[in-house]
């Protein structure tokens, strides 16, 4: 083995992907590090009594989010040039025919599952779910709010784990083998978040294979996406309870919910995402979505390589 093939794989004619998948990562990261720098200067000029109102901190999380989606792009379009000769529109998000039914079937399918989560914990003892007691004009601002603020933080997550690093990945990779390695790296990413446990990890690489595999079966980012941003939604503005263990700073949610028994059933402060039981719900849904039909076991078809467009997997025949 030579010095360059540590590096170029010849018969493929790319450099291979551990090193594109770090590139990817590194840009990425040095760009939000540069970006986020020179944003907080900007943002942290205000008074010190404004920072620390509700609206202040929304603005803030808003513009952090956009700052991290042009950041991904930005490394994306970088890569994409520089070792898969691919463009933008290859990450995922066109708007071809059938991409709304993707989207919301994701919703459905996200709703569904969150469903079974609550009936479980309600028939068990182990959730009580009651009505908030906001004023109905400040519930709805406050879920509207969230419902925008989520799709942005679903947008951005699925670009930095399932747009160009999984597109690369199943250029070289088994497409099981390629769904593994970002959803690792999700579940490793949300270690840190306040009350991580063993188990929330688990579950956190098991939402990774799940999204991975939905972006598998359709070729692009919007099957994803509505099942992240449903997911969280139901969690937070509806439900009331954490977000992988993050405050969603909601000032007003469409139930009140608390949770009771051991963590490891339902997650306790972490959110059902810290229980097994979310784990049988990842599971059942996840063995569903790798028994569905893809659009083409051929990885330089659609989205991944010409930037021919995929066929929707919730469009009926």
């Amino acid at each position: 083995m030579t010095l360059a093939s540590l590096f170029f794989n010849h018969r493929t004619g790319r450099v291979r992907w551990g090193w594109r998948l770090s590139a990817f990562g590194i840009l990425f990261y040095t760009l939000l590090v540069v970006f986020g720098g020179l944003f907080s200067l900007a943002f942290g000029s205000g008074a010190d009594a404004a920072r620390e109102t509700y609206a202040y901190q929304v603005a803030r999380r808003f513009g952090n989010q956009g700052l991290s989606i042009a950041t991904c792009l930005l490394a994306s379009v970088t890569c994409m040039r520089l070792f898969d000769r691919g463009g933008l529109h290859t990450i995922g998000y066109r708007f071809q025919r059938g991409w709304w039914r993707d989207y919301l079937g994701g919703w459905l399918i996200s709703f569904s599952m969150l469903v079974t989560v609550a009936l479980v914990g309600l028939l068990s003892g182990l959730l009580s779910i009651e009505p908030g007691t906001g004023q109905t004009k400040s519930v709805t601002g406050s879920v509207v709010l969230a419902v925008i603020f989520f799709n942005a933080a679903a947008i951005n997550e699925e670009l930095i784990f399932r747009g160009y690093p999984l597109r690369t990945l199943l250029l070289d990779l088994p497409p099981a083998f390629a769904v593994a390695v970002q959803g690792f790296l999700f579940g490793l990413v949300h270690l840190p978040n306040p009350g991580s446990t063993g188990l929330s990890t688990v579950n956190t690489i098991l939402a990774g294979f799940w999204l991975g595999a939905a972006c598998y079966r359709t070729r692009n980012l919007w099957l994803c996406t509505g099942l992240h941003a449903a997911w969280n939604i139901g969690l937070g503005p509806v439900l009331g309870l954490s977000v992988s263990g993050l405050d969603p700073m909601i000032q007003q949610t469409l139930f009140r919910s608390h949770v009771q028994g051991p963590a490891w059933l339902l997650g306790g402060a972490y959110g059902p995402e810290g229980g097994i039981v979310v784990t049988g719900v990842l599971l059942v849904t996840l063995f569903m979505l790798a028994r569905g039909k893809s659009n083409s076991a051929d990885l330089q078809l659609p989205e991944y390589a010409d930037g021919s467009t995929g066929r929707s997997s919730t469009r009926t025949s």
